[in-house]
This record gives C-alpha cells, structure tokens and sequence, in this order.
C-alpha cells in the first residue's frame, strides 16, 4: 500500500497525471528528479557542495562513490565541530580515481586537516573517521579529542573520543590505524586491500565494518574546504544547479523508472480492457439482431 501523505507519492501522483507519453528519456527523468527532489526537501542549500578538480586542475562538481547524497554527508557534517558547517567539501583521494599508492594517498592529503575518511567493504558496510588534524607520516600515534568514528552503512552511528587514551591516529606507507587500545577501530593495509575493525578503546567502539577482518572495495578521502583555500571565486549557485541535478539519489531514479513502467502497463491494459469490452458489445448486439 502506498502512503499517498509522503512527499514522494504526492509528487509521484502528479507525475501520473501529467504524463501524456509512454516514453522514458534522460530529460523527462531529469525534469521529474528535480520535482521530486523538490517534494524531499532534499535542498542544496542544506548540504555541502561536493567539488572535485578535473584534468586542467580546475573546479568542478563531483558524485561520490561511496556517499549517498545528501543524507550520508549532512549526517557526518551534523557530528563535525561547528567550525566546518558551512564548509563545501573536496575530494583529496580516491582509490578508484588515483589509483591503489600510498604514495600518491600521501601527496593528496599530507597537511590536510578537518578531513573525512570513507570506505566501502566487500560487504557493503560503509563506515569511516573524522580526522580534525592535518595528516601525517608517522610511526607514532598523533591527533586530538575531536576525532571520532562512524558506520553509514546499514545504520548511521559514531563514536566520539572515549577519554582512555590518546591514540586517534597512526598512518605511514605499511598503513592507515584509527583508534586503538585492544583493537583498531580501522586499519588497513598499505595496499588499501585488506583491513580489521574491532572494539576499541579510544572510541569505545565497536566493528564498524561487516566482519572483524575486511576487504576494502573502495576507499576516499574528502576535505573541508572554503573559497579562500581554493584559490578561486566560485560561482557555487550555479554549481549547485548542476550538482542538484547530478547527486540526486539512486533510489529516486529507481522510483520513477518504476512508476513509468507500471504507468505503460496500467495504459496497455487499460486499452486492451476497453477494446475486448468494445468487441463484447459488439458481439451481443450481432446476436440480438439474429
């Protein structure tokens, strides 16, 4: 049964009515994405931008890998310190775009601070840290009391320092450890492969990932940023324009396909119903003149 009170319906049910098509193109789903978004209250405005650099090293918008948009970046921002609210964010690094180094990892995001790290397991679980602190090359544990630790995926929960002990953050080129004391509450290898996740101490947090041990699909790294670091005026009203379209949710375009689809079924059926009724018709009245 569908809740006809949501958002998503309403828009939906006005969707139906107005289609006059049985045809599904890139611009009508476009043109309904941002209805629906719309009814969803899901407004840029409310979120960070995500920007990202493109091979001219120039500004542009950017769809996460492993985020969901806005949801998942408007629940860490709301666990971050004040300070970074209304910050845009930008990707430092990324497996799937800079390729599996250590070395490049370390170029990307060596001094970089008030930064977000995120992986995705074999599992499917999503989970990650806040890292307040500029990153480093270290043998030894560094960072402060404002670093804490989240699951995404499948529920949202973090982890803030739990006073035990002062190891936030251990990351050389043999790998990357967040939290310790008992167990990392992440670690993983130098070749961004494999990882644990267990109670720790810092955190007092559980396994974030599906399994004690896991294997790391994808990983990124995004930090805050404002005009002043990128060097640059941004225009970011149009950006948002183009990023709104760009980062809608999977799970609407799944929605409206669907409703297409039952849309052109309903009519076909609809038209089949009314021509066997007509030939019925038809029929009886042959009979009743013979």
């Amino acid at each position: 049964r569908t809740d006809t009170s949501s958002p998503l319906s309403s828009a939906s049910k006005r969707f139906g009515e107005e289609e006059k098509e049985d045809v599904w193109g890139p611009e009508r789903e476009a043109l309904c994405v941002k209805r629906l978004v719309r009814e969803m209250n899901l407004a840029l405005s409310d979120a960070p931008v995500l920007l990202g650099r493109d091979d001219e090293d120039g500004i542009c918008g950017i769809v996460s890998d492993i985020l969901r948009y806005p949801e998942d970046v408007l629940k860490i921002r709301e666990a971050m310190p004040r300070r970074c609210g209304l910050r845009d964010w930008e990707l430092l690094y990324s497996t799937k775009r800079h390729g599996l180094s250590m070395g490049t990892f370390f170029r990307q995001v060596l001094g970089r601070r008030d930064s977000v790290l995120v992986i995705k397991d074999s599992g499917g679980h999503v989970f990650g840290a806040f890292m307040p602190f500029p990153w480093q090359q270290s043998k030894h544990f560094y960072g402060t009391g404002e670093s804490f630790v989240f699951g995404l995926d499948p529920r949202w929960i973090h982890y803030r320092w739990s006073r035990a002990d002062n190891m936030f953050a251990l990351s050389n080129t043999k790998g990357i450890m967040i939290g310790g004391g008992g167990s990392p509450a992440i670690w993983l290898d130098g070749d961004f492969n494999q990882g644990t996740s267990g109670t720790s101490k810092t955190f007092n947090s559980r396994c974030l990932s599906g399994e004690d041990s896991f294997t790391c699909i994808h990983l990124e790294v995004w930090g805050t940023v404002d005009d002043v670091h990128m060097g640059l005026e941004l225009n970011l009203l149009a950006t948002r324009d183009w990023i709104f379209e760009q980062m809608t949710s999977d799970r609407v375009r799944t929605h409206l396909r669907n409703i297409s689809r039952r849309g052109t079924v309903g009519k076909h059926a609809a038209a089949q119903s009314t021509s066997s009724g007509g030939q019925r018709k038809a029929e009886e009245g042959g009979d009743g003149g013979r």
